[in-house]
């Protein structure tokens, strides 16, 4: 498999160095002159990798990362005394482990360069923008939460240890609350999506974005344009070990922030990054305030655990006023993919109609068989009756419903014609903050949609062909689950994947269920 260098991103060259295991190449790039056994003394840790923890014991499937690197000084003075300014400063070994049943010298149009996720985020690629980027300012979010159990990730992240100067964001409090939000969330939903102010006034406390104060419309405009152009900073959302739920504070960010910077999820937990040698804070959140305010770079203690009712309370009057709309805020399309319970409904309908015209086209063509010459004319009546109806409704309609839930889609019942695709089947079994690899995630949703296919296309291909997977490459799916947070794996799996942006019905199954008049399914 060949790659390119993690560090300067230049594609392979025959120039190069190249070290062959069984199964896997490494290529050497930036490192043309540097001794041979420099070189192999440091490739023992790539094969240990190899041979050790998840490499062990199993068919390599998909790409698995082992990054090497180590100073100019431990180069041999040849080495060192050859380097330009132009030149990383450590040299860096990066080994693609690869075997999608395919090989890069096969032909067709595989490509086999090393695309960067703009999603995901590696501790390794974290720690050197962290430690060797200047030009690029890196806020943390610890998104640790869990739905049910006795661990309390506000707890955990005020006791500590938490990533330097990170905040906490709790899922269920920075939503629109139906205590706090009666009349947007009447029936007192759990977890549903905020409002779009509310995380611009998480944002603003976070100081990502800056305070627009004047409201004279000339000079706003212009504080808009530099507030825009100051927040060139990227969100990195992580979680401690057991968080299962981080995707949700990353979709959040990504689809309300539409600042100067991105937002990425962390690869790997609080331990892996503190094992790394990431900087860390041990001591109680208190305790490191306090010896903070004592410094000269002061830290106010009320901006690293986000909540909502201080939100409101210093800020929300500014931000719920609807002629304060800060730009690097998406208002126009942050909740432009959540639906409610009506388009649900209504999409039902129009699936019911999508298969009693199917049978009614079977039923003429059972027909047209037997007496083919008299029914003829009826049969190009029925087709195109068929056409007119998909192509003034197909495209605004999602392709299929997916629910993401646990073993309480079997137990509890789920929207009729759901495909079952859990949530914990998309990321590592040994450390669910890390996504399964792209090959395998396709082969999931693809056993899942060919599996879940209730509509014969007459094709007997059931490979990539599976009629609902050639319909979610070109419609987006409608997503359910609980409470609306594990609908947020799947939306990273389809954006990394490169799948249509999908819909999330927002209450999802809490709402479903509780309305004795929406139609159910139940396992048999």
């Amino acid at each position: 498999m060949i790659v390119c260098c993690l560090q300067c991103r230049r594609k392979y060259s025959p120039s190069w160095k190249v070290v062959v295991i069984p199964m896997y190449v490494v290529i050497v790039c930036c490192s043309s002159n540097t001794s041979m056994m420099t070189m192999f003394a440091s490739l023992q840790t790539t094969v240990r990798y190899i041979l050790s923890g998840r490499a062990r014991g199993r068919k390599i499937s998909a790409v698995d990362v082992a990054r090497i690197s180590w100073s100019s000084s431990s180069s041999s003075s040849s080495s060192s005394s050859v380097r330009t300014q132009s030149q990383p400063t450590s040299l860096s070994i990066m080994l693609r482990m690869v075997n999608n049943g395919r090989d890069c010298n096969s032909g067709g149009n595989n490509d086999c360069r090393n695309v960067q996720s703009k999603n995901l985020l590696s501790i390794e690629e974290c720690l050197d923008l962290y430690n060797n980027n200047t030009n690029t300012k890196i806020k943390f979010i610890d998104a640790t939460w869990f739905h049910k159990g006795v661990r309390n990730g506000r707890q955990e992240f005020i006791d500590g240890p938490r990533i330097t100067d990170a905040v906490y964001w709790d899922i269920s409090d920075i939503s629109t609350n139906g205590e706090l939000f009666p009349s947007d969330n009447p029936k007192k939903l759990k977890n549903v999506f905020p409002p779009e102010w509310l995380v611009g006034a998480a944002l603003e406390k976070m100081g990502i974005i800056e305070k627009i104060n004047d409201d004279d419309d000339n000079n706003n405009k212009k504080k808009n344009n530099n507030a825009t152009k100051s927040t060139n900073t990227i969100l990195v959302v992580y979680g401690r070990d057991g968080t299962l739920f981080a995707p949700r504070v990353w979709y959040t960010l990504k689809k309300y922030y539409c600042g100067g910077g991105s937002v990425k999820l962390l690869q790997g937990s609080l331990e892996e990054w503190t094992a790394q040698g990431g900087p860390v804070d041990f001591a109680p959140l208190a305790t490191v305030n306090n010896m903070s305010m004592t410094s000269t770079n002061n830290r106010s203690n009320t901006n690293d655990v986000l909540q909502v009712k201080s939100l409101i309370d210093e800020s929300g009057h500014r931000w719920r006023n609807k002629q304060y709309h800060h730009p690097s805020i998406s208002w126009s399309t942050a909740k432009n993919r959540l639906v409610d319970m009506q388009f649900v409904l209504d999409f039902l309908d129009y699936k019911q109609q999508q298969q009693q015209q199917h049978q009614h086209q079977q039923k003429i063509q059972i027909k047209e068989e037997k007496e083919e010459s008299l029914l003829s004319s009826m049969k190009e009546e029925s087709v195109l009756l068929s056409s007119s109806f998909l192509s003034t409704s197909i495209s605004q309609w999602p392709s299929v419903i997916i629910d993401t839930r646990g073993s309480s889609f079997t137990r509890n019942g789920h929207i009729p014609g759901s495909i079952h695709i859990p949530y914990s089947s998309l990321t590592m079994k040994d450390n669910p903050l890390k996504l399964k690899p792209k090959i395998e995630l396709k082969q999931i949703m693809r056993a899942a949609l060919i599996g879940g296919c209730d509509i014969d296309n007459g094709d007997d291909d059931d490979d990539d062909d599976s009629l609902l997977f050639k319909m979610l490459l070109d419609r987006s799916p409608l997503l359910t689950c609980g409470t609306g947070v594990s609908v947020c794996t799947m939306a990273l799996v389809l954006e990394e994947l490169g799948f249509p942006e999908p819909w999330i019905y927002d209450g999802s199954w809490n709402e479903w269920s509780q309305d004795p008049a929406t139609p159910k399914e139940y396992w048999k």
